[in-house]
């Protein structure tokens, strides 16, 4: 091994969850380097990039590397075959073969999308993703297998042949959209493979009349700032820990670069909670004094609310109420007054700048150890720790 590692990363920027693995991965060589890294940016969709691409691929041959990370493992595989550390960012497990790996919570990702939906009283789902995408239909069977286990089902959105497509170009794929979303009963609670694909779906919703969220409460995924909240009605989406899974990527590779072998290891990336956004915010609750309970807690989510504080809300027994809470949700008012706060503390700790002290103040905590106690208690983890691992910056 040269002095300082020669690293070839083969990883596009185009995608928030890309950019967050390359700045985990950046992360770790600021506090381990230095390590001289030869980077391919280049998304082959921007047409001239494609040239630059195939410049990249040519200049690999003259490169020593001491260590891979790519998403593309077939045009590094000349170097790989050397016996060059390699790590495939990518979850399709025979493209990587023997290669460690990272390997995203498909399966996770669609079944806490379901639970988010639950959670908000939905009886009818539906789900649209891509065709013959190995991603896409494990988050759908993640996605299906939860609604099941609470006796719904999911309806899939059914995609033109790849002839139609080809012929007729997105307008005739988001026009099929639109007459899909009509055919939906109302209302409905929708996840979306992808930020991208919801952005899609949304466009089709407004051909079709179909209101966001009143009528169709729609979920994405990657949580990519800019798509979620530059959309004419933010979109909630899950957010994913991509960059912790960078951090630990660069660290197995320096492991491997100094001699550990190539056995297959996996590095999972795991969902971690449900940005929430205008797209997802509403209840699908028939029953009007859980209803109200609810809307009382989230208004209030910066307070430190008690139970009996919603009781007086709703202006109802607090028998009444829990059992209510109980049959209608499967979970207590304290669970969910609890939850609802925490989940507010993620989304500063992930989405804001604000310091622990601040959120903590913000909160009504009476100070940063009461608020840390609190989050650990639920969370088992310290506010600081969460936004560390979990962070897209």
């Amino acid at each position: 091994m040269s002095q300082i590692p020669k690293i070839i990363m083969v990883i596009e920027d185009s995608s928030s969850y890309c950019r967050s693995l390359i700045w985990g991965f950046s992360e770790y060589v600021r506090l381990h380097g230095p390590w001289t890294i030869f980077r391919d940016f280049h998304n082959p969709a921007y047409g001239p990039g494609a040239n630059l691409r195939r410049e990249f691929y040519k200049r690999l041959e003259r490169i020593d590397a001491d260590g891979i990370i790519t998403r593309n493992p077939k045009k590094t595989e000349f170097l790989t075959a050397k016996g060059v550390p390699t790590i495939v960012a990518k979850t399709e497990l025979h493209l990587a073969g023997h290669l460690p790996r990272l390997s995203l919570d498909h399966t996770g990702i669609g079944q806490m999308a379901a639970r988010h939906f639950l959670d908000r009283g939905y009886q009818n789902f539906a789900y649209c993703g891509f065709k013959n995408e190995l991603f896409s239909n494990l988050r759908e069977d993640g996605f299906r297998q939860a609604v099941k286990k609470a006796d719904f089902q999911v309806q899939s959105y059914v995609h033109p042949t790849r002839n139609n497509l080809r012929r007729k170009g997105v307008k005739y794929e988001i026009e099929n959209i639109a007459r899909w979303l009509k055919s939906l009963k109302k209302p409905t609670a929708l996840l979306a493979c992808s930020d991208a694909r919801a952005i899609n779906i949304m466009e089709a919703a407004k051909i079709a009349q179909i209101h966001i969220p009143e009528h169709l409460a729609i979920l994405g995924v990657d949580n990519d700032d800019l798509l979620c909240n530059t959309c004419e009605i933010p979109l909630s989406s899950i957010h994913l820990n991509a960059h912790k899974a960078g951090f630990k990527a660069a660290q197995l590779l320096h492991n491997l670069i100094k001699g550990e072998k190539m056995t297959g290891q996996v590095i999972t990336i795991s969902p971690i909670q449900v940005v929430t956004r205008t797209s997802t915010d509403i209840m699908a609750i028939e029953d009007d004094e859980v209803v109200k309970a609810l809307q009382f807690i989230r208004e209030n989510r910066r307070k430190p609310i008690q139970v009996s504080d919603v009781v007086e809300a709703v202006t109802t027994s607090r028998r009444c109420l829990q059992g209510k809470f109980s049959d209608k949700l499967g979970r207590t008012i304290l669970s969910e007054i609890q939850n609802t706060r925490i989940s507010l503390a993620q989304e500063l700790l992930l989405d804001s700048d604000m310091n622990i002290t601040e959120i903590a103040q913000y909160l009504n905590f009476s100070g940063v150890d009461s608020f840390s106690r609190y989050f650990k208690n639920i969370t088992n983890t310290s506010p600081m720790s969460f936004r560390k691992d979990n962070r897209n910056d």
